[in-house]
Parts: structure tokens; sequence; C-alpha cells
């Protein structure tokens, strides 16, 4: 999966180091290694965080709607046609019971993250990405107001994004060596 800033502004990297995260990648870094605390049964495989783009590998555990809506002969891929919040959405994203995690909130943002054993483990990917959106706007705002960030226009991530169903092992290894492999391409440009 990739998922594009709407600017294609170099925002992730530091400017005069080649495959260094600046703050706001750390950031985003960071907000991408708590997905699998916060949504039980969600995994990432794989990432890497470019200039202005993320490559993803999300593993989705079965038992998962999109599994359900498969046996229907329903498709639930993509970003939803309309971002809208979930009527029992909350902005505080919680996590699950089993957080082991040692990952804490990077200097200079409040976290509003709190634990929460009542969470939605039947998220599509499309909410998960919808969250993680959701989230680090929120995050980068903090960051414009506090630290001098780059502003936006309208919005920091493109609505949509790409996705590649992985459906069988030389696709996953295919995938995987791609998104290792990305940086050395961008630099070989």
């Amino acid at each position: 999966m990739t998922i594009d800033l709407e600017s294609k502004k170099n925002l992730f990297w530091e400017a005069d180091k080649i495959f260094e995260l600046n703050e706001i990648g750390k950031l985003m870094e960071k907000i991408i290694l708590e997905i699998p605390i916060y949504y039980s049964g969600i995994l990432i495989d794989e990432y890497i965080i470019m200039p202005n783009h993320i490559h993803l590998i999300i593993n989705i555990n079965k038992g998962r709607k999109w599994d359900s809506a498969r046996t229907l002969n329903q498709k639930i891929v993509g970003a939803d046609p309309c971002i809208r919040p979930i009527n029992n959405f909350d902005s505080n994203i919680r996590p699950n019971k089993n957080n082991d995690s040692n990952i804490r909130p990077i200097n200079n943002f409040d976290s509003n993250i709190r634990p929460n054993n009542q969470i939605n483990s039947n998220l599509s990917l499309s909410e998960v990405i919808q969250r993680f959106k959701i989230l680090s706007t929120n995050q980068y705002i903090k960051g414009i107001k506090h630290q001098n960030w780059p502003r936006f226009f309208k919005r920091l991530w493109q609505r949509n994004y790409y996705e590649k169903i992985i459906r069988n092992e030389a696709e996953y290894l295919g995938t995987k060596q791609y998104i290792k492999d990305n940086p050395v391409k961008l630099v070989s440009k």
C-alpha cells in the first residue's frame, strides 16, 4: 500500500541527509508502529517512509468485515467514497488490552491515547488508513502550531491511497523487496 502527501512536498526526510527521518518522519513512524497496539488483529509487516509518501504491508487477520463481505461477493477495498466519522468513532484512539509496547509519545506532543478494552476489532483496511490519516494529521497540526512545521493546504494526505492485495508468497516477497529498495531507487535517479 502507498499513501501520498497531498502536496508531494518532501516533509519526512532531513533536507541535507538521505535516508534520515526528520522530526515529522519520526512522528509518522511512531504512528505506524502504534497501529498494531491500538487495533487488535492489524499487523504492520513492512514499511518505509519516503520523503513524501509511505509504503506499507498491512496484514489484517481473518474474521474481519472484509472476510464476511468476500463470502457475500462484495468488495470492500480502497478509500471510502465519503470520508465521514463513524457514529461510534472516538477521535481519541484507544488501544486494546494487549498493550505491551514501550512506545511513548514524541516529546512536545500531548497524547490523547488512553487504554480501552472495548476497541472495535472489525476494522476494514480503509478504516485503518482513515484513522491513521486522521491521527497523523491532528498530530501534524500540533507540530505546525508548536514547532513551526510547514503548513498544508486543505489536507495533509491525498484522499485515496494505492493498494495491492498480496495473493501468494512470490507477490509478498516481491512487494517486500520493492519497499526495501525504494529509497535506493529514489537516490539513483
